[in-house]
Formats: C-alpha cells, structure tokens, sequence
C-alpha cells in the first residue's frame, strides 16, 4: 500500500481499527493529506489527494534555506526577525515589540517544520516530527 501511496487520488478500502491506524501512521510519515471515512463494519476508506512527491518538489522550491533548530538556537533576535520576514513576509518585533527572543525563535522553528513537512497542519506534523525522532 505504501507505494500505492505515491500515485494522486489513490483510493484504500482498509478492514478493522488496528489496520486503519496503521494506514494512518504511514500515510502520516510521508507527509501526504488524506481523509478517512469509516463505512459500516469496522471498514474505512482512505483517500490520498496529495502526492508526496508534489509536496516535496514545493517544499524544495522554497525560496530561502531552512535552517536547523541548532542553527536558530544560535541566531541573534536580529538574525532571526530577518529569517521570519524572509519566511513569513512580516517582522514579529514589528507586531509586537516585546516579543521575547524564546518566542520568536520558537516561533521559526515551528514555520521551519512546517515547510519541511509540505505544509502540514500542526497535528500531522507534530505525528511526523515525533516519528523522525524515534528512528534517530
């Protein structure tokens, strides 16, 4: 199945609760959308709209560098603000100046992930980060 994956409006009948977890747990670590419907008799049907390699040729067309935690861990506010508006296209200090320099930095960690994960939402990547992290 997980090559089926790979292939735009693949379209997965999968039997019992375990299996659909399971399913789930793959799709999420290759970063593709998919919607679940659950049918009569513990069935669900999965279907996967977006291909994981569409989301990783946008995220590799991103037009500046994504830096790594560490690499934001040692950044100025300055430095940082500077990342942020090239990233997010506004300054956080500008919106607020008494942003503490955790929060910005966090805060560019956060949109760093986001954009490696194709631009998940915050619960699939959070299932995705949390997966890299175990295979470490």
């Amino acid at each position: 199945m997980t090559q089926a994956a790979n292939a735009t409006n693949e379209k997965a009948l999968v039997i019992g609760l375990a299996h659909a977890e399971k399913r789930a747990a793959e799709l999420a670590l290759q970063c593709v959308f998919f919607e679940v419907m659950e049918l009569p008799g513990e069935k669900f049907s999965f279907s996967v709209e977006v291909i994981q390699s569409e989301q990783l040729s946008r995220s590799s067309e991103t037009p500046y560098r994504l830096p790594t935690n560490a690499e934001f861990d040692s950044m100025s506010m300055d430095d940082l603000c500077a990342w942020y508006v090239e990233a997010v296209g506004y300054s956080p200090v500008e919106e607020c100046p008494e942003i503490e320099l955790g929060y910005v930095r966090n805060s560019c960690k956060e949109h760093a992930l986001i954009e490696r994960c194709g631009g998940l939402d915050l619960r699939a990547y959070q299932l995705v980060e949390s997966s890299r992290q175990s295979l470490a």
